[in-house]
């Protein structure tokens, strides 16, 4: 489902959001990357870990991203499915 939405930006957001083929889509995802980034900051606070440098921050949000993409990738999601049904036969322990 999709809610149209109206929304103001500061301009020079706006014209960077103007200029891409689908607005929609990358704002979606800009907001995604918000959520995951808020939720990945959340579960560092509750596993009391507070000697994280900003760098190891970073670091550990880049990666996150990282397998974030991959999980939105269709040829690994095959992968994963793939390996999973075989785990699921017993051909692999």
């Amino acid at each position: 489902m999709t809610v149209k939405l109206t929304i103001s930006l500061p301009d020079d957001l706006a014209a960077i959001a103007q200029a891409q083929p689908n607005t929609s889509a990358y704002v979606a995802e800009a907001l995604r990357q918000r959520v995951r980034t808020e939720a990945l900051n959340q579960a560092i606070e509750q596993a009391a870990i507070d000697d994280v440098s900003e760098e190891e921050l970073a670091k550990i949000i880049r990666r996150h991203r990282e397998v974030d993409a991959m999980r939105d990738d269709p040829e690994f999601r095959a992968r994963n499915a793939a390996t999973l049904e075989r785990w699921r036969q017993g051909i692999i322990p």
